[in-house]
C-alpha cells in the first residue's frame, strides 16, 4: 500500500519571520539522542546534513549531523554520542519517513561507515536539480528561486 505524497510548505517572505529559528537542540547525552529518535519518528519527512571532520585523519570521521523538522532544528555531538549513534537506525530505515538531503553523496556513506545507519526512502534536492536541468544544484539557488529566501554565507566554514 502506497502512502500518500508528502507536501513540503515552503517559507515566504511573509512567514520568514516566524518560521526562521535562531536556536537549536544540542544532542550530546543518550537521552536526548532517544527523545530526538521519539520526535523523528513521528515526521512524515526530515531533513539531514552530516559534518565530516579529516584534520590528522586519512579517513576522517562524522563528527557532527544536523537534523530538522518542521519544528524543531537539532545538533547531534557524534563524537560524544559515538557508542549509542545505533538509536538512529530505525528511524533513518523506516520506509514511512522520507529523509530530505542536499547532495546525499558523502553524508549516506559517512553514516553508513561510522554508525552502520541505512538510509530507506530519500530525497536529494541537488539529485532533482540534475533530474529537471536545472541551471544550477545549490541549496542556496533553490531557496532563492522557489523560497524567495537569500542564505547567509557569512559565518559558513570553508575546508
Amino acid at each position: 500500500m502506497e502512502s500518500p505524497p508528502i507536501e513540503l510548505k515552503c517559507v515566504t517572505e511573509k512567514n520568514l519571520d516566524s518560521e526562521m529559528r535562531e536556536e537549536y537542540v544540542w544532542v550530546e547525552n543518550e537521552i536526548q539522542l532517544k527523545e530526538m529518535v521519539e520526535v523523528l519518528s513521528k515526521e512524515k519527512i526530515f531533513g539531514v546534513d552530516t559534518e565530516q571532520h579529516s584534520l590528522r585523519s586519512f579517513l576522517g570521521f562524522t563528527a557532527l549531523i544536523q537534523i530538522s523538522t518542521e519544528k524543531e532544528d537539532y545538533l547531534v555531538d557524534t563524537i560524544a554520542l559515538h557508542d549509542s549513534m545505533s538509536l538512529l537506525q530505525p528511524v533513518f530505515a523506516d520506509a514511512g519517513i522520507c529523509k530530505a538531503f542536499h547532495g546525499a553523496d558523502s553524508d549516506v556513506l559517512w553514516l553508513q561507515r561510522d554508525f552502520h545507519i541505512y538510509v530507506v526512502n530519500m530525497f536529494d534536492t541537488a539529485k532533482a536539480c540534475e533530474v529537471l536541468s536545472k541551471p544550477q544544484k545549490s541549496l542556496a539557488y533553490l531557496l532563492e528561486s522557489y523560497c524567495g529566501v537569500v542564505t547567509n554565507k557569512l559565518f559558513q566554514v570553508r575546508p
